[in-house]
Formats: structure tokens, C-alpha cells, sequence
């Protein structure tokens, strides 16, 4: 592993004890411990996956020593809280080159918590619209137990071993598929049935296995940061769909579902608001309810917010950020999948 990139863990990890110096007395004391964390091993952890162009921090063997802090989770809320949110994996069909990026984002930029907003998985075929299948291709072999373990193995860990930030799961229109059975016909419970039974279990979150410490399972159709920015899956595909939720929510805040990324500002007596589109990470060159060849107007993104108090107010600063063929460009350095 590169020094300089040994440097940047360590200072991220002692963030909190080196507030106030310049980056020189910073690099001063990095070079103090630099043999140190070499002999004792300390970053046995980090490892890099040749095979993916990823690094993922690994918990196996980081372990604290000359002052390198362990993981924490769950920091109490200071005047600064930055969050990531992406959205639309689609469980099987996530692009892996664009979640490859936004991994390498969090593991060298620090943020509070991390949001996958949605449609986490797709379940093609526990739906009303399977008549609009093209069952070739894309399709071929697929299962729904598949799609589960792809994506706890393929979007879940990766993330999880690049960034200490929580992880908060929120649900859209197709994670609903399993935990809203209701709404389903016979055949589409057959099928969720073999999923309910494989894993024992009918909740979703179990499923993943994200309910330990670090993630946040948020079934909520609504979740509001400091009385400021709504987060919604989305519930309209509309080209106007962010007007609809600046009337529908009173606010501004960011959304999945139409898989565009974009941003819509509308000030009016009371204040400006903002509502951004988080795009998508799913592959687009393939769509399996399109006949071959045929590309939609989908854009691959992400949005960053970073609230700010002052004066006993919360603000919020906002970006959005697209990627494309698996590259983008965050915080000043590009960053590639």
C-alpha cells in the first residue's frame, strides 16, 4: 500500500484529535506514527482488490493501535453533518462500476451517514408489469434468493467496508414488493413465498442482513434531516416530478424513482426551495422491459448534502453529481470505477 494513501486513513481516523492544525503539523504527526502502524500492523485490513480497482477496508485485522482510533458508529451531531445519497441498485442489475466510484468517494472523503434511498433490489417478476418482460438475455436464470444474496454480496459489503459513516436503507416501490405481500397477486406470492421460506424470515431487512450496528433500516415514506430536507423514494415519473413533491411535501429534499438526475430550484414568498433527483446505479445499456437496443433517458448520479448550523439554525449545502461510464468528478478529484 502507497504511504500517502496509509496517510490519508490515518488522518481521517484521528479527524477529531488533529482539529485545528494545518496540514503541515498534520503530516508532521502522521510521519511520528508512520513506523509505528508499518511494524505493528495496524492497516493489515486495508487491502486492495486487484480484481474490482477498489479498495475495501476490511474489519479482519484493523486493529487500534498508537492512537488510530477503532470504527465508531452513531457520533452524536455536531454544527456539521454531510450525508450521500444514492439510489434505484435494482439489486441484479446494479452498474458495479458506478457503485465502484461512489465507494471510492467514501473512502476518501469522511460523511455522517450514507443513504441508498430505494429500490434497493428489483424483483422483476413479483410485480403486476412481468406481461412487459422480455424474458431473454438480461433475464436468463435469474431467481429471486439470487438477487438477494447478489446484492448483500455485490452493493452491501463493498459499501459497508468503505465508510464508517451509518448506512441508512430506505425503501421504494420494488423493496416494497416484499414487504407490502398485500398488494400482490397469487402467482407473485408463490414466488415470494420460496423467498420468505429460504430465509425464514418476512422481513426484508433480515433478508439483507442489515440490522447490526451501523446500518439504519428506515421503512418510513418520509425521512426529514433537522426539519429541513425531506428524503422520499418517489411516487411520480413525471418529467415535472420535482415540482410535484416541492407542492406535495412543502419543502425541498431529494428523491429516486424516475432514475433522471436533476435539479429543480422554486422560490417563492416564504423561501427558496430546492428538490433534487438522486438518478440511478443500475445498467442502462440493458432494460429488461425494453426490446433490445433501446437506451432511456436515465442519467447515473448522486447527491451530497452538508447542513450547517449557525446561530442555532440548520442550512444546507447541496450538490449533484453524475457519473458516467463509471467516472466522476467529487471534491476536486476524479474518481473511477
Amino acid at each position: 500500500m502507497k504511504r500517502r494513501d496509509i496517510a490519508y486513513e490515518w488522518l481521517k481516523l484521528n479527524e477529531d484529535k488533529l482539529q485545528g492544525l494545518g496540514p503541515k503539523r498534520k503530516w508532521e504527526q502522521f510521519e511520528r506514527f508512520y513506523p509505528v502502524l508499518y511494524s505493528e500492523g495496524g492497516f493489515k485490513g486495508l487491502i486492495e482488490d486487484i480484481s474490482k480497482g477498489a479498495y475495501f477496508r476490511q474489519e479482519l485485522d484493523l486493529q487500534p493501535v498508537a492512537g488510530v482510533s477503532a470504527r465508531v458508529y452513531n457520533k452524536p451531531v455536531g454544527d456539521k453533518f454531510k450525508v450521500l445519497i444514492f439510489s434505484d441498485c435494482h439489486g441484479w442489475l446494479a452498474d458495479l462500476k458506478a457503485l465502484r466510484c461512489i465507494n471510492k468517494i467514501l473512502q476518501r472523503n469522511e460523511f455522517d451517514e450514507v443513504v441508498i434511498n430505494g429500490d434497493i433490489i428489483d424483483l422483476p417478476y413479483i410485480s403486476k408489469h412481468t406481461q412487459k418482460l422480455f424474458p431473454d438475455g438480461i433475464l436468463k436464470d435469474y431467481s429471486e434468493v439470487g438477487e438477494i444474496e447478489y446484492t448483500k454480496e455485490q452493493i452491501l459489503k463493498p459499501l459497508r467496508h468503505s465508510t464508517n459513516a451509518n448506512i441508512r436503507i430506505r425503501l421504494g416501490n420494488h423493496d416494497e414488493r416484499i414487504t407490502k405481500p398485500n398488494l400482490l397477486s397469487d402467482k407473485q406470492l408463490q414466488r415470494l413465498a420460496v423467498v420468505y421460506k429460504h430465509y425464514q424470515t418476512t422481513k426484508l431487512e433480515e433478508m439483507l442482513g442489515v440490522t447490526g450496528d451501523g446500518w439504519i433500516y428506515d421503512p418510513t415514506d418520509v425521512h426529514t434531516y433537522f426539519d429541513k430536507f425531506h428524503l422520499v423514494h418517489g411516487l411520480s415519473l413525471a418529467a415535472n416530478a420535482s415540482e410535484k413533491n416541492i407542492q406535495e411535501y412543502m419543502g425541498s429534499g431529494s428523491s429516486g424513482h424516475t432514475h433522471r438526475l436533476g435539479v429543480y430550484v422554486k422560490t417563492n414568498k416564504k423561501a427558496p426551495y430546492v428538490w433534487l433527483q438522486s438518478g440511478h446505479t443500475r445498467v442502462g445499456e440493458q432494460v429488461e422491459y425494453f426490446p433490445t437496443g433501446k437506451i432511456p433517458n436515465w442519467q447515473q448520479g448522486f447527491n451530497v448534502l452538508t447542513f450547517y448550523r449557525h446561530s442555532g439554525e440548520w442550512f444546507v449545502h447541496w450538490e449533484c453529481v453524475q457519473i458516467i461510464n463509471g467516472r466522476c468528478f467529487y471534491n476536486g478529484e476524479l474518481f473511477e470505477g
